[in-house]
């Protein structure tokens, strides 16, 4: 619950200052007198109704993908995740090319990038050898816009997918 408020409370900050910004630059250029309170409550007014709907696409997202109590790690827009398989990186690549259009491999990683959609401006997925173990792989995915604060899920649901084509494979 308390990750839930940070990360609601993060959106409410963020969209509220943006906007009561974007209010003030305007007034900035006339010869009008600033209101700031009018302005703040038109800024707390959208930083509500933004924490309340992006919030809630959010949280949606998050119990599709299986994700009950939240904690910070599952708010954050990076998503990382470690698995083991059969497969040598070589393999998985064969499968995953089947699946995604823009792949590469390299001697030590595969990378993935996903094309805009409703939910995102695209993903940088990566797949990595483990430290420990030659059959163990780190699987990152995070937003290709570097500004991006919710990912309404998308990165978790990345690691999922790959994960679920991984062992229906192997």
């Amino acid at each position: 619950m308390k990750s839930t408020i940070k990360f609601l409370l993060k959106i409410f900050i963020v969209t509220a200052l943006l906007f009561g910004i974007m209010l003030v630059i305007p007034e900035l250029f006339s010869n009008q007198k600033i209101e700031i309170k009018e302005i703040s409550i038109k800024a707390l007014i959208f930083g509500l109704l933004m924490t309340i709907i992006l919030g809630l696409l959010q949280m949606v997202k998050m119990k599709k993908n299986g994700i009950r109590n939240a904690s910070d790690l599952d708010f954050k827009v990076s998503q990382k995740s470690t698995f083991t398989s059969k497969l040598t990186l070589n393999e998985i690549f064969d499968e995953l090319k089947t699946k995604y259009k823009s792949i590469n491999l390299t001697s030590e990683k595969i990378s993935i990038r996903t094309s805009i959609s409703l939910y995102s401006w695209g993903e940088n997925i990566e797949i990595t050898k483990g430290s420990t173990n030659d059959f163990e792989y780190e699987i990152t995915s995070k937003p290709q816009l570097p500004t991006t604060l919710i990912d309404y899920g998308k990165n978790s649901e990345n690691i999922l997918k790959i994960k679920k084509i991984i062992n229906n494979f192997a």
